[in-house]
């Protein structure tokens, strides 16, 4: 079955990837998003089957230097989702955050979830040419990060050019995201094309976009 959103962008080298959760280590998570309440062991509760971020397989490029990443949670998680975004080569967490599903995260479909974060929220901006890695997960015990849950993209911001900007002065917002796409900017056409699912409420077209 196609992703709908595939089928919007296109089968480029810029496809979705969906990230079936599994626990591994992961050093740079080390500390981070410590809480005082420990999130049950899988084997007492049903996970998410998949966290998914809209990116893509390789690094996405963002015109934005306070981009909105979002990702497809397949059911509910009534327990801590940690976010974190790091400068790839820096020991030091650009953003630290506790997801608040209730203003974060919208039902989609049946019992599935899009969630979101925005960097201009949290007052941070990417730095042009740089590259990072963004994280959604699960710790089931602050003490032993080994056993986190966790799905990760990574993203570089580019400015747009002058040819970008005039081409999206040029077009309608509705179509916006076709030029992104076209120029390869993989996170600002998922950014328009959620804008613009929300804005129309088409929610019954965009029933296939997750396969």
């Amino acid at each position: 079955r196609a992703s709908w959103w595939a089928f919007k962008l296109g089968k480029t080298r810029a496809s979705w990837q969906a990230f079936d959760l599994k626990s591994r280590a992961n050093p740079a998570l080390s500390g981070v998003g410590e809480s005082k309440t420990k999130s049950p062991t899988p084997t007492h509760v049903k996970l998410p089957a998949v966290i998914a971020p809209l990116a893509p397989q390789d690094i996405g490029l963002t015109a934005t230097a306070q981009p909105t990443l979002y990702w497809y949670m397949s059911s509910a998680w009534n327990y801590e989702i940690g976010f974190t975004l790091n400068e790839l080569g820096s020991c030091e967490p650009l953003i630290e955050h506790i997801i608040d599903q209730k203003t974060e995260c919208q039902k989609h479909l049946q019992e599935d979830f899009i969630c979101h974060l925005n960097l201009a929220n949290h007052n941070k901006k990417l730095l042009p040419e740089r590259e990072y890695e963004w994280f959604v997960y699960i710790a089931f015990d602050p003490e032993q990060r080994t056993s986190d849950w966790l799905a990760s993209a990574l993203i570089h911001y580019k400015q747009p050019s002058n040819t970008l900007l005039k081409r999206l002065e040029q077009t309608p917002s509705r179509q916006q995201h076709q030029v992104y796409k076209q120029e390869g900017f993989w996170y600002d056409a998922i950014d328009k094309l959620r804008t613009q699912q929300i804005k129309e409420n088409f929610r019954t077209e965009s029933a296939n976009w997750i396969t």
